[in-house]
């Protein structure tokens, strides 16, 4: 069985070609695939994916494909991070797909720079909870504890700078039961 790689994910190409031509929207292709349609990251690498293949994507609705240059030509801002936070946030970055980076690099960073002082590690779901429902929109707010969720499970994971030490039980439950 050949497969693609979409993000971290693989998916049978066959499967992936059939979702493609059989959808004129991201989010069928991407709930057809087993994504979640709300996660931007995925369409993005969706997108790269339909180029790299060389697939029709006339039907598809909202293209608007831009290269990876265009997406890191964007303006994005800079955070004033504490000196461990700033490398769970450059480690964690790092470890994303170019095409993702967009994409945490504002939810985490803004998080990030609220905590002024405080390890990201010794946060509380509460905290997330309460930063994500301050958007605008179900997705965004989604999105958001989504990019957190996940940045604390890679830093966790990969016991950067000493993360598994410093994780409290509760945040631990809260990654593993979500």
């Amino acid at each position: 069985m050949e497969t693609v790689k979409i993000g971290r994910t693989e998916v049978n190409k066959e499967e992936f070609i059939k979702a493609v031509a059989s959808n004129n929207s991201f989010p069928k292709i991407m709930s057809e695939l087993g994504f979640n349609p709300n996660v931007g990251s995925v369409k993005l690498n969706i997108k790269d994916k339909i180029i790299e293949l060389g697939l029709n994507h006339s039907h598809i609705m909202h293209f608007d494909y831009q290269t990876p240059d265009e997406v890191m030509q964007r303006k994005i801002k800079t955070f004033n991070l504490n000196a461990d936070n700033q490398i769970y946030y450059d480690e964690f970055l790092s470890s994303l797909p170019e095409r993702s980076v967009a994409n945490y690099k504002s939810s985490c960073g803004n998080f990030m720079e609220e905590l002024s002082e405080q390890d990201f590690i010794t946060i509380n779901k509460e905290q997330i909870l309460e930063f994500a429902s301050r958007k605008k929109t179900e997705s965004m707010v989604n999105n958001v504890t989504a990019h957190l969720r996940s940045m604390m499970i890679y830093l966790v994971s990969n016991d950067v700078n000493g993360a598994v030490d410093k994780v409290s039980k509760e945040m631990l439950v809260w990654l593993i039961c979500k």
